[in-house]
């Protein structure tokens, strides 16, 4: 009888505090320092958001982050604003290929 082990978690990817606050200030540039929420044309109180959350293994990387106003941000996490990621092949209207799609509770 063979026993295997469980597989392990992949790690995600957690950047030193300082190469953080440099990717937030990219991703905030990369989507034109406004809350990505359609509709939403809030300049302040931007906040870059994990759409894997750090929870979920989420990576500190462009490609799983979204800048949000604080307002949808906080709707987000209380699950009135869904962000889902796309599937291979599916498009929408987005900058520099940020995949994910919003639904609105």
């Amino acid at each position: 009888m063979s026993l295997r082990s469980a597989p392990k978690k992949r790690s995600r990817l957690k950047l030193p505090t300082d190469e953080y606050r440099v990717l937030c200030r990219s991703v905030h540039s990369r989507d034109g320092w406004r809350c990505r929420i359609p509709h939403c044309k809030a300049r302040t109180g931007l906040h870059a958001h994990h759409v894997v959350f750090r929870s979920q293994q989420g990576d500190d990387a462009s490609y799983n982050l979204l800048t949000v106003c604080n307002h949808h941000h906080e709707e987000i996490h209380q699950y009135r604003i869904i962000i889902l990621p796309l599937k291979e092949g599916e498009e929408i209207n987005c900058d520099e290929g940020v995949k994910w799609l919003v639904v609105g509770k």
